[in-house]
């Protein structure tokens, strides 16, 4: 269950004396970084210009500069209080800037759920209560909730939950930092979401696409197509490979705009490997391969978050003396799940897309290396095999070909 809190212009009603006292009782701030924070926070003002009309200044004495690095890190570190208080009645809290979620897991409409009900209820409310004590608000109206329930269910067991004598209804997806998550993960609502609009931004890049060349379209594709298909895609991990053809329809309507071609050339066959291989662009399936390699390198050298790193874990050296055995570099696979759906989960797939990877590419300590490296054994490997089935198939159809003949 995923509860998703709205709050109503969280950056703008920071108060700056509390923000002060949090960083220096909490967090250990001394009276220099005060000050030196405080004067970033001074003596700021705004205006508004309509057409031409402008108004006067405005004094903004709250609230976090929007669009910058300190911004949302300042709020993260004055809201640390809302994890201690959902940890208090059991439940789990993941804040990324303004977007809070509290969530916990239960098995059916069984009383493990209604013991989470009843804590999720005074939980709210204390958060609520230590918002408006901060200048804080939660906008109960924009509030969401979702049920992910197991994907051989064939409906909800929650419809709704009462919070605060108000009945909140749980949704069939909702949206989170951009992603859509609807109730079995299957991501279907996300591609589609996608698919319409990269599928607006090339038709606007075709209107000018006479006027550029095939640079400056390489560019724009990836600040405006690939970056969009890679964003968060390593939860496209495992899903249906429909959802991924679709996905890879549009890289490929991308290729075409960036080398102009024709619609009786891009249709032959293998010609659209090509494209992409002349512009050295992985095709989909592969991207999300390359996410989550580099997850698990992050995870390895404690950068990433620690929800992520706990996850995973490096294979015990065995006594053998076989040096496949005794590779350092290697992941602990989990025991395969007992349904095939849940092998798309990270502590399942990242290690197995680890370990499949070459030794002089696990053992890089340099991330920069290893993202060209990887980005290279998997270009390798998506044409190679692409070019090497195109010649099975050639052969096929030639031996059928003989054979009806021969009938």
């Amino acid at each position: 269950m995923l509860v998703l809190l709205d709050l109503s212009a969280a950056f703008d009603t920071l108060n700056h004396k509390i923000l002060l006292n949090v960083l220096k009782n909490d967090y250990g701030f001394d009276d220099m970084v005060l000050k030196w924070i405080k004067s970033y926070l001074s003596n700021r003002s705004f205006k508004v210009t309509v057409n031409k009309c402008k108004s006067g200044e405005c004094l903004l004495a709250i609230g976090v500069p929007q669009g910058s690095i300190l911004g949302p890190l300042l709020f993260i570190l004055f809201t640390k209080e809302l994890e201690l208080i959902a940890n208090k009645y059991g439940l789990q809290l993941h804040c990324y800037a303004d977007d809070c979620q509290i969530y916990f897991f239960f098995k059916s409409a069984t009383e493990s759920f209604h013991a989470h009900e009843s804590n999720l209820q005074p939980c709210l409310f204390e958060i609520k209560t230590w918002m408006t004590n901060n200048f804080l608000k939660i906008n109960q109206d924009k509030t969401e909730i979702l049920e992910v329930y197991p994907f051989y269910a064939q409906k909800q067991s929650i419809r709704s939950i009462i919070v605060e004598e108000k009945d909140i209804p749980v949704q069939k997806s909702v949206k989170s930092l951009g992603i859509h998550f609807d109730q079995k993960l299957s991501f279907e609502k996300q591609v589609s979401e996608t698919v319409k609009t990269l599928n607006y931004r090339l038709k606007n890049m075709c209107r000018i696409g006479s006027k550029l060349n095939k640079d400056i379209k390489l560019t724009v594709v990836s600040s405006y197509i690939l970056s969009k298909l890679d964003y968060c895609n390593s939860l496209y991990a495992g899903i249906n490979q429909s959802l991924l053809n679709k996905l890879q329809c549009v890289q490929n309507a991308s290729a075409r705009f960036i080398c102009k071609a024709h619609t009786t050339h891009w249709r032959q066959v293998g010609s659209m490997h090509e494209l992409l291989k002349e512009r050295h662009i992985l095709p989909v399936n592969y991207r999300v391969l390359y996410k989550i390699a580099l997850l698990c390198y992050t995870c390895l050298n404690n950068t990433a978050p620690s929800y992520l790193c706990n996850l995973i874990s490096l294979k015990t050296q065995s006594s053998y003396s076989l040096r496949r055995n005794n590779d350092c570099y290697l992941l602990k696979v989990l025991k395969r799940p007992r349904y095939q759906k849940m092998e798309n989960a990270f502590s399942y797939i990242g290690p197995s897309v680890w370990n499949s990877l070459p030794w002089n590419i696990r053992s890089v300590n340099n991330i920069n290396t290893f993202k060209t490296a990887l980005k290279t054994h998997l270009f390798e490997q998506a044409f190679n095999s692409i070019q090497y089935n195109f010649y099975i198939v050639i052969i096929i159809v030639n031996m059928l070909k003989y054979l009806v003949r021969f009938v």
